[in-house]
């Protein structure tokens, strides 16, 4: 009987402690806390996606300039029997700057892109500049001839082509 009641006010104890524990914990209120922050977020995205529609809408004087980098590459690294090619997206009305280095038996690709817009019409004047660069450094497989590498611009797409090395 003595043990029933000791294990009785231990766990008594135990859970009154727990209690205490997590009324004290600056965790416990964390999930609530992100939720509220994330609808703040997505309601000042909402917010914002209306004021660039507005503008985009209301003012046709001013085009909007809208410029992506993403999946400059498009292909990556293709085997193409006798070389390797890769084909990189470029915009056809964007000023596009290649640097192809290899070091090591990795190549890498430098791409920078620069588009100018200029709107003038008799009660305003529009000039815009945007740039982007973009870097991605891939490795060759061991048959590449990394001294023989060419680069040429077809229909707004950069192809570079890497031979294999002749084996004797």
């Amino acid at each position: 009987m003595k043990k029933l009641a000791l294990v009785l006010s231990m766990v008594g104890l135990l859970s009154a402690n727990n209690s205490s524990l997590t009324a004290n914990d600056p965790f416990e209120n964390m999930d609530k806390i992100f939720e509220l922050q994330m609808k703040q977020m997505e309601l000042m995205q909402k917010q914002m996606d209306r004021i660039f529609k507005q503008m985009q809408t209301s003012n046709n004087s001013f085009p909007m300039v809208t410029f992506s980098s993403s999946s400059l590459i498009n292909s990556g690294l293709q085997d193409k029997g006798d070389h390797y090619e890769i084909v990189i997206n470029t915009s056809k009305d964007s000023k596009t700057n290649l640097n192809i280095q290899t070091k090591d038996n990795l190549l890498t690709i430098k791409v920078e892109q620069s588009k100018e817009i200029k709107k003038d019409n008799n009660s305003s004047k529009f000039e815009s500049v945007s740039k982007s660069s973009y870097v991605q450094t891939l490795t060759l497989p061991a048959d590449a001839d990394t001294t023989k590498i060419k680069s040429q611009n077809k229909d707004g797409k950069i192809v570079i082509t890497i031979p294999k090395k002749k084996i004797k």
